[in-house]
């Protein structure tokens, strides 16, 4: 069994999703499927995509659903079923992952505890100079001070929660969250959140 099923939230934009792919790519922890959780993607989309997905070593699925109109829920809860893991990591089809997302979220599991991300949230500059060579050779990791700079004297936000913290009292510090989780990184058991849908049912 997989140590964990990733599944990341994807609608058309298919040239985001080429990075993020990649991305998973460079992973420290490579014990994971990846599930594409995909909320009516046009048909030619969905071909392109078929074959992208083709090309990547790690166990992945597509999810659709015919598009009418937003329904992301919906079809992430088909993607939960489908996965064939304890241990569920969610983010979208449009954020990169640092090369230890999925060793990050689980080393920090545990039981009766949901874990939320951070995210950078990149200049439209900076997108548009990423290409899959580039997120192959780790780019945003190697060159931050570029994201940095940008954060300062350009338009990238919360570049501060791109940094990669092993200490566990700075990251206490840091992920401090009175309430809520962010949407695009979050994860947790699979049995509690079933569980936990179970009893509101």
């Amino acid at each position: 069994m997989n140590n964990t099923s990733v599944i990341i939230c994807f609608y058309n934009r298919i040239d985001y999703l080429r990075l993020v792919l990649a991305g998973f790519e460079n992973q420290t922890e490579q014990n994971f499927e990846v599930i594409i959780a995909d909320d009516g993607s046009d048909k030619e989309i969905v071909n392109q995509l078929d074959k992208l997905i083709s090309e990547y070593h790690f166990r992945k699925k597509h999810i659709w659903h015919e598009d009418k109109g937003f329904r992301k829920n919906r079809v992430l809860n088909k993607a939960i079923l489908a996965s064939e893991s304890d241990y569920l990591i969610f983010i979208d089809g449009d954020c990169i992952p640092h090369s230890h997302f999925v060793e990050g979220h689980l080393s920090n599991a545990k039981k009766n505890f949901i874990l939320t991300g951070r995210r950078v949230n990149l200049s439209q500059e900076i997108t548009n100079q990423l290409n899959l060579e580039l997120i192959k050779q780790k780019y945003l990791e190697r060159k931050f001070y570029k994201v940095i700079f940008d954060g300062i004297f350009g338009k990238s936000i919360d570049v501060e929660k791109g940094f990669h913290l092993k200490n566990k009292l700075l990251l206490k510090y840091f992920n401090r969250k009175q309430r809520g989780l962010l949407g695009c990184n979050f994860s947790l058991y699979k049995d509690e959140l079933l569980e936990e849908t179970s009893e509101k049912l």
